[in-house]
């Protein structure tokens, strides 16, 4: 008795597997491109990335050293370089290195 509901169970898990599978050859494939176009806009405007280089001495002077690197973005989001340029912020006059020993 107990191999006869295996069977029955068995069987009724084929039957399942086999609509399934009917139902799924029955649909519509995907289709292979793009159906629509997708075109990103955005609204124009420009950015800047700063990025700190380090100290360094002019003169007698130290200074803290920027590179500030600005972009414009177009209505289609495509970034265009603009320009660069560096930003030197002086140090407090009793602004010492650190001893090479330490």
């Amino acid at each position: 008795m107990l191999s006869a509901v295996r069977a029955s169970l068995a069987a009724a898990a084929i039957a399942v597997i086999g609509l399934a599978g009917a139902a799924s050859a029955d649909a519509k494939p995907a289709p292979v491109g793009p159906t629509k176009l997708i075109l990103k806009l955005c609204k124009p405007h420009f950015e800047s990335k700063t990025q700190y280089l380090g100290i360094k001495k002019i003169g007698f002077k130290y200074y803290r050293v920027y590179r500030i690197t600005v972009f414009y973005v177009n209505k289609f989001c495509k970034k265009t370089l603009v320009r660069v340029h560096y930003r030197y912020v002086p140090l407090p006059w009793f602004f010492k290195k650190a001893p090479a020993g330490v």
